[in-house]
């Protein structure tokens, strides 16, 4: 996944949870570790700051499930949010998140599922966005302002392979994740 185009505030909101994936289930590395509930309500306190430096082991298998840290669940209880768009391969929302508002922080990618269960927090983070002029859809991108958010997720360790922007600097995720904007 190379990645969104520029973001751009002209396109119309779409319906976020109305998204048919261009890519097959069976296509997508470890598709049914990532596409599992959240356990809870709270999570482990962790930053962002302590996720880059969790280590980063071999890659697991194409459909090995989840084990170890996976196994957890973690709050960030504030970052950066400084990318976000609507991947058309699996639909899933792609988010980059860092420890502080520079544009270069290194960052860690978060997902929130098409799954239905996170339909409503898909809908309320496209609403939140909007109300900073920000579009969410397959086309946008990142963010011209960084905006303060809190991150309620599982851990994921990916395989090492171009998945965001040259920013991402771990290959442990938050997938899947609700992710809200805070301070409204």
């Amino acid at each position: 996944i190379m990645g969104p185009a520029p973001a751009t505030s002209s396109k119309a909101q779409t319906d976020i949870c109305n998204c048919t994936p261009q890519e097959p289930a069976s296509s997508d590395y470890r598709h049914h570790a990532k596409h599992v509930g959240l356990p809870g309500a709270t999570g482990q306190t962790v930053s962002v700051a302590e996720i880059l430096t969790w280590e980063q082991g071999p890659s697991p298998a194409f459909d090995a499930p989840r084990s170890g840290r996976e196994t957890q669940e973690f709050l960030v209880s504030h970052a950066w949010l400084q990318l976000a768009w609507e991947n058309p391969g699996d639909c899933d929302l792609h988010l980059e998140i860092s420890d502080v508002p520079d544009k270069t922080a290194p960052r860690v990618i978060v997902e929130t599922p098409v799954d239905g269960e996170f339909c409503p927090a898909r809908q309320t983070l496209q609403q939140q966005l909007a109300a900073h002029g920000f579009t969410l859809n397959t086309t946008s991108g990142e963010l011209a302002t960084p905006l303060p958010v809190q991150v309620l997720g599982l851990a994921f360790q990916d395989a090492e392979h171009q998945r965001g922007s040259q920013f991402v600097a771990t290959v442990w995720e938050i997938h899947p994740a609700i992710v809200t904007v805070i301070g409204q």
